[in-house]
């Protein structure tokens, strides 16, 4: 996934781990900064319409060209 400066999700395209786990184009993460934990794994938190989710994302990087 790609975030703005404001943490607000602007690319999250559907075979994406973070797609894959539940968030979407518009959400705002709360943690951006999270690191993942010994599996391999982000336990990412967002607002999606005033809520707040939690959802577990496996890390790993992706070339966006």
């Amino acid at each position: 996934m790609q975030l703005d400066l404001d943490a607000v999700v602007t690319k999250a395209p559907t075979s994406y781990p973070a797609y894959l786990a539940g968030i979407r184009l518009g959400d705002v993460v709360a943690n951006p900064e999270v690191e993942p934990d010994s599996a391999g794994y982000d336990t990412v938190e967002f607002t999606r319409h005033g809520r707040l989710y939690r959802t577990r994302v496996k890390a790993r990087w992706i070339c966006l060209r």
